[in-house]
C-alpha cells in the first residue's frame, strides 16, 4: 500500500540537506520511494494523500545518542 504524506516542511539528511517547502514523501511497503517539493507531486496522487498541515517532516533520530561521555566518569 503507497502511503503519501504531505507536510509544509520536509527535511532530508542527504548529502545537500535538501528541505522542500512544502513537500512530501512517498512510502510503500515501509520504505520511503519519494521525497520531493509538492509541485512535483500530481494532483491526481495529492487526493488520497496525509495532510500534515503546521507540521515539520524529518526522519527520526534513531541511533542519535551515545554513551561515550560516560566514560569520562
Amino acid at each position: 500500500m503507497t502511503m503519501i504524506l504531505i507536510a509544509d516542511t520536509v527535511l532530508t539528511l542527504d548529502d545537500a540537506w535538501r528541505v522542500f517547502q512544502p513537500g512530501y514523501v512517498m512510502v510503500d511497503e515501509g520504505l520511503i520511494q519519494a521525497v520531493g517539493s509538492l509541485d512535483e507531486l500530481p494532483a491526481s496522487q495529492q487526493i488520497g494523500a496525509l495532510r500534515l498541515s503546521g507540521k515539520l517532516l524529518m526522519p527520526g533520530l534513531v541511533n542519535a545518542h551515545a554513551h561515550t561521555p560516560m566514560s569520562l566518569f
